[in-house]
Formats: structure tokens, C-alpha cells, sequence
């Protein structure tokens, strides 16, 4: 598989999984919402489930943000700059983003560990699996 038909793959997952986690956080919500309002008590894994969906959402979407330089900036700094230093800022903040996933990419990995043993309350989903959330946005950021 060439690097470019890899990259397209991995796009595509990306996109998939945000979409798929962004309509979990729509359909646990409006179950929530329906059961306040029509029903004598909402389910509590709802709120579990939307917690979730919401993190996989962001982790999922991270990456791909990047990709899209479609990610809050504040540049005003760089604007003042002259262009050949605002070059070089940018070039250290990409730097100092890549080594903070790093770091977390390896934090990740102990935290997914830690979460092995351990269940969600409600939905009884493994906690590692949760975990590795973190593990997805810091190597995604990280390639992208």
C-alpha cells in the first residue's frame, strides 16, 4: 500500500469515526431530553454514553483539524512579525506540538494500562478502550 493510498485510508477512518461518535453524541442527548421531559427518570447511561462519544469525537477529529489547519489560532503575534521570523515561529510552535503528543502519545500508553482493569459504571465498557482516546489524538496530531 503506497504512502498516499495509506493516508487516504486513514482519512477516510477519521472521517467515519467523528461522524460516527458525532451522531452517538446526538442520539444519546436526544434520548436524554426525550426521557426527561416524557418519562418518570432518564437512564444514566446516556450521560456515560455521550461523555464517550464526545471524547472519541475529539480524538477522532483531532488529527483531522490539523490536517485542515481548520484549528483555533491566534497569529497576531506572527502578523507583527516580520516574514522570515514569522516563518521560523511557526516552524517552533509545529515542533513544540509535535514533541507535547509525543509526550503524551508515551503518557497514553500508562494511562490505557491503567484503565484495563476498570468498567465504566453504567455501560460497562473497558476504561482502557476509553484511554486509548488519548493515545488516537496524540499520534494523529502527531502524523498529521
Amino acid at each position: 500500500m503506497g504512502l498516499k493510498r495509506l493516508k487516504s485510508w486513514l482519512d477516510r477512518v477519521l472521517e467515519i469515526g467523528t461522524v460516527v461518535a458525532t451522531a452517538g453524541i446526538i442520539l444519546m442527548v436526544t434520548i436524554q431530553a426525550f426521557a426527561r421531559l416524557c418519562l418518570p427518570a432518564a437512564p444514566a447511561w446516556t450521560e456515560e454514553g455521550a461523555r464517550m462519544c464526545f471524547i472519541f469525537s475529539v480524538a477522532f477529529a483531532a488529527g483531522l483539524a490539523v490536517r485542515d489547519r481548520a484549528f483555533v489560532k491566534v497569529d497576531t503575534l506572527q502578523r507583527v512579525l516580520p516574514p522570515r521570523y514569522a516563518q521560523i515561529l511557526g516552524l517552533i510552535i509545529h515542533l513544540a506540538v509535535l514533541l507535547l503528543m509525543i509526550t503524551v502519545s508515551v503518557f497514553a500508553i500508562d494511562f490505557i494500562k491503567v484503565g484495563r482493569g476498570q468498567r465504566s459504571p453504567c455501560l460497562q465498557i473497558p476504561m482502557g478502550a476509553v484511554h486509548a482516546a488519548l493515545l488516537l489524538l496524540s499520534v494523529m496530531i502527531s502524523l498529521y
